[in-house]
C-alpha cells in the first residue's frame, strides 16, 4: 500500500519488492568475487551523444577519478543536503530497513561509491545476527578497492557478514545475477573462490543516493524490472534514497553552478570527453554550467552552454529526479513491485506505507 506524500516531502528511503511470490530457497555461503567489467565504448557513447538532437553527453564519462573526488567533496558542502538526508535516515532507521533483509540473503548495491552510509545497515544487520553476503557494484576498480577497504576493516571475514567487490556496470551485473541464482555460469573471470554452490533466499538492492533518479522516471522502471526479471525464482527487493526536494532556493544552493563542487563536477564532464575523444573538442572556459527543474518531468537538468542567451548551444549531461511518493508509486507500478515501506528524515516526511 502507498504512502500518501507529505506536501512537504523531500527525502525518503523507499522498500518495495515484486508482486509476485516465489518460494524461499536454502543459502549456504558467498564467497568474495570480482565480476568482469564488460567494455564499454565510451568514445562512440561520446559521440552517438553528440549527434542527438537535443546532444547530450553521457553522465558516465563524468565518474572517472577526478570526478568521483568532486562529488566527494559535493557530499560534504554545508549546502548539499542529500548525504546529510540519508545518513539521518540511516542512523535512525538502519535497523527497521535491516528487517527488511532476512538472514543469508545476498545485498548487492548498485553503483557505490564511498560506502560511508553502507555501514549503518551493515553493522545493524550484524547486530540482528543475520549472516549476509554484501556486494558492492562499481565501474572503477580503484574507487571499489578503497571503499570497500574499511567495510571489510569492520566486518572481517569471520564475522556474520561477508563483504566483496563486483567490478561493472548495470549490464554486467544484470548478467551476472543468474549466476549468483545458479541458473548459468558467465563464463568470465572470477578472483576468489568463485559463486556460492547454493541458490540464495532472496537478492536485495541498494539504490541509494537519489541515484535511481539519475535517469527518466520511465528508464528507471524499465531497469528496475530488467533486475527483477533476471532474479527469475530468487525472491528480490529493493532499499531506495529518493529526494523530493522541489525547494527552489535550496536546490539552487545545493547544485551551485557558478563556483564550487558541483560546478567542478559538471565541468569535469566536459575535460573527461576531451580525453575520451582525444582532442580538445571542447574548451571548459568557453562554456557555461546551467540547469533548472523540469516540472513536466519533475528532473532537475545539467548541462553546458556556450553563453547566457536561448541561442546558445545546449549540451545535458546530468538528470536528477525530485521524485514524490506518488512518482515513486509510478516507477514501482511500472516495474511490477509493490511500495511496501517508507522512512523519511524529519525535515519533510514521506511518512511510512505498511505491505
Amino acid at each position: 500500500m502507498a504512502a500518501s506524500p507529505s506536501s512537504s516531502a523531500r527525502w525518503g528511503f523507499i522498500y518495495f519488492h515484486p508482486t509476485h511470490t516465489a518460494a524461499s530457497l536454502s543459502f549456504d555461503t558467498i564467497f568474495i568475487q570480482d565480476n568482469n567489467e564488460t567494455t564499454i565504448d565510451l568514445r562512440a557513447s561520446i559521440i552517438h551523444g553528440l549527434q542527438r538532437d537535443p546532444p547530450e553527453l553521457p553522465s558516465v564519462i563524468m565518474w572517472d577519478a577526478a570526478g568521483l573526488s568532486h562529488y566527494e567533496a559535493l557530499c560534504h558542502h554545508p549546502a548539499y543536503y542529500l548525504r546529510r538526508a540519508e545518513v539521518e535516515i540511516l542512523s535512525q532507521h538502519a535497523a527497521c530497513v535491516a528487517q527488511t533483509i532476512p538472514a543469508h540473503a545476498v545485498i548487492i548495491e548498485l553503483g557505490c561509491g564511498s560506502l560511508t552510509k553502507t555501514g549503518l545497515l551493515l553493522s545493524a544487520l550484524a547486530a540482528q545476527g543475520k549472516p549476509i553476503a554484501y556486494y558492492a557494484l562499481d565501474l572503477v576498480a580503484s574507487t571499489l578497492a578503497a571503499s570497500l577497504r574499511s567495510l571489510c576493516t569492520a566486518f572481517p571475514a569471520e564475522g556474520p557478514v561477508q563483504v566483496a567487490g563486483l567490478l561493472g556496470s548495470y549490464e554486467d551485473c544484470l548478467g551476472w545475477i543468474p549466476e549468483l541464482c545458479g541458473i548459468r555460469g558467465t563464463g568470465g573471470d572470477i578472483v576468489g573462490d568463485g559463486p556460492a554452490a547454493a541458490t540464495p533466499p532472496s537478492i536485495h538492492f541498494l539504490w541509494m543516493g537519489n541515484t535511481i533518479a539519475n535517469m527518466e522516471l520511465v528508464k528507471a522502471a524499465s531497469l528496475l524490472a530488467s533486475f527483477r526479471q533476471a532474479c527469475a525464482a530468487v525472491p528480490c527487493a529493493f532499499v531506495v534514497g529518493v529526494d523530493g526536494c522541489r525547494d527552489e532556493e535550496r536546490l539552487a544552493a545545493a547544485y551551485d553552478m557558478s563556483q564550487g563542487p558541483f560546478y567542478a563536477f559538471m565541468r569535469n564532464g566536459l575535460v573527461t570527453a576531451n580525453r575520451l575523444l582525444g582532442a580538445e573538442v571542447f574548451e571548459p572556459d568557453l562554456w557555461l554550467v546551467q540547469g533548472s527543474f523540469d516540472a513536466k518531468t519533475k528532473m532537475m537538468r545539467f548541462g553546458h552552454q556556450t553563453d547566457e542567451s536561448v541561442t546558445g548551444t545546449w549540451i545535458q549531461q546530468l538528470v536528477s529526479g525530485k521524485w514524490t511518493a506518488n512518482d515513486v508509486q509510478e516507477v514501482a507500478d511500472l516495474a511490477g513491485f509493490v511500495l511496501s515501506k517508507i522512512w523519511a528524515d524529519e525535515a519533510g516526511s514521506y511518512g511510512k506505507s505498511s505491505q
